[in-house]
């Protein structure tokens, strides 16, 4: 009576080898695809938490001209914002970021430029040109750009 073939210790350690190759392989595309989903899921983190954060410099400079009464002499009048540097916690995230406001009239017409910008996130700048008129300012363009710019054009009544 004949014994079935069994492997040979050559076959055993082939097939081993091939084995382990291949779950070696499939373990490393596993750890590749988690480590490059934890990377993914921090930078999103901190891109959202940076805009947040440009988001609270930006409402901090809209009041900027709060307290100067209306119809005040503006002829001329050029300034630019002293810089403003905002340290602080937001969402579990330290930052620092600075902006600044440029204002430029002749009296008939104006530009007013915000500049935001904060580490690794970036720069944003908004920008509004307009007339000065005696109901107050009326825009003619309104620009946003952040990584693209958007922008708006206003036409007169």
């Amino acid at each position: 009576m004949r014994h079935p073939r069994a492997f040979t210790l050559l076959e055993l350690i082939i097939g081993s080898t091939i084995s382990l190759a291949l779950a070696g392989m499939a373990m490393s595309m596993l750890l590749t695809a988690q480590s490059t989903q934890r990377e993914t899921q921090l930078k999103n983190a901190v891109t959202r938490d940076g805009m947040y954060v440009l988001d609270m410099i930006g409402a901090d400079l809209a009041y900027a001209g709060v307290g100067v009464p209306f119809g005040s002499d503006v002829d001329g009048f050029a300034g630019r914002l002293r810089p403003v540097v905002r340290v602080g916690t937001a969402k579990n995230l330290n930052y620092q970021a600075n902006a600044e406001l440029d204002w430029k009239t002749d009296g008939d017409s104006y530009q007013a430029m915000m500049k935001v910008s904060a580490l690794f996130i970036g720069s944003r700048s908004m920008t509004s040109v307009g007339k000065i008129t005696g109901s107050g300012l009326a825009p003619t363009r309104f620009a946003d750009k952040f990584r693209a710019e958007l922008a708006a054009h206003f036409e007169a009544d």
